[in-house]
């Protein structure tokens, strides 16, 4: 008599509800609610996912945040931090001189699971110094913000990478703010990179960049990122099996059809 049970396939209905477990406790783990169990399920796409994804929408410019890069902390074993979350946006203005109404430091506006995104002014204040520091980064990580995307410059490079907190910049600078700017606004629409950014927009940073995309149109990336996903991965086995690139995209295409949130021809989002 054997003692070993016969394989039992699981019900898709009990793996579905797994699935939404485990989505919902991270969602309980990063303090955000519902949102969260969304956030979770964006995080493990890149941003090159989601800007193919925005395209396939209409959105033109993708929501991408073009110029914007990985700063600090350095890849580790050939990974490099990620960055998803609710955006706080952040307006910093020229000095001036006049300080304006008493506002708490940039830096304690940050809220658990989070991303900060700061747009800086142009000209020579935003050129010449940096918002961002190994103060910030300290501060930020002790709030347990998720990460930060700075228009302009970031400073103290190499203790930002001692602390390992995720900053995302256009470049770096080594004058602070004083005498240059101040903050303005918090949670207003800010611009970046032509792509207007309000406060609650889901942020995706990693190597490749950042992208945002409107909460409203968080469901329909999702959607269009794991059939991105699908597609790319029949692919990649046709093209191991010896077929041609069209070979393999023109299987892929009869095999999953076109989804249907797909349109044709760019709009403004």
């Amino acid at each position: 008599m054997s003692l070993s049970a016969p394989f039992l396939p699981i019900p898709r209905s009990v793996v579905a509800g797994r699935a939404a477990a485990i989505a919902k406790a991270a969602a309980d783990a990063s303090g955000l609610g519902p949102v969260g169990e969304l956030i979770s399920r964006l995080r493990v796409f890149s941003t090159c996912d989601v800007g193919d994804a925005l395209i396939r929408l209409g959105d033109k410019r993708a929501g991408i945040l073009h110029g914007i890069n990985l700063r600090t902390p350095a890849a580790t074993n050939g990974t490099s931090p990620k960055i998803c979350g609710p955006a706080v946006t952040v307006r910093m203005s020229n000095y001036g001189g006049a300080l304006g109404r008493a506002m708490k430091p940039m830096v304690e506006y940050n809220e658990r699971g989070k991303v900060m995104v700061i747009e800086t002014p142009d000209g020579k204040a935003g050129k010449v110094s940096a918002c961002w520091g190994a103060l910030e980064s300290a501060r930020a990580k002790v709030l347990r913000a998720e990460g930060v995307i700075v228009s302009g410059n970031m400073r103290q490079v190499s203790d930002c990478h001692k602390i390992g907190f995720p900053v995302f910049s256009r470049g770096t600078a080594m004058l602070g703010t004083r005498q240059f700017m101040r903050l303005a606004k918090i949670n207003d629409r800010i611009s970046i990179s032509g792509v207007d950014i309000h406060a609650g927009d889901i942020v995706l940073a990693d190597e490749h960049g950042a992208v945002v995309v409107r909460r409203k149109r968080l469901q329909e990336v999702i959607d269009l990122c794991e059939y991105g996903a699908k597609h790319d991965k029949m692919v990649m086995e046709a093209i191991n099996k010896g077929a041609t690139m069209r070979e393999a995209t023109q299987h892929a295409r009869m095999e999953l059809g076109p989804h249907p949130l797909e349109i044709v021809g760019p709009h403004e989002p």
